[in-house]
């Protein structure tokens, strides 16, 4: 069972790769979209979403037809 700390743990990171989505390279927005895809529906958040709109404005990579 997820704990209030995780998710607030959670989203520190999602704050933090927001912040740095300018600099991530391919192998790292892969990482990050494989990791929200393959979760369960139930434990997606607005801020996974969020977290791929910031990729989709600036990342230099960002493969829009696996995240459709």
């Amino acid at each position: 069972m997820a704990q209030k700390g995780d998710y607030e743990s959670r989203l520190s990171l999602y704050r933090l790769f927001q912040e740095v989505s300018h600099i991530f390279k391919k192998p790292h927005v892969d990482f990050l979209i494989d990791t929200i895809l393959e979760s369960d529906n139930d434990l997606i958040l607005n801020e996974d979403i969020d977290l791929l709109h910031e990729l989709s404005k600036y990342s230099n990579y960002f493969p829009m037809e696996k995240v459709m």
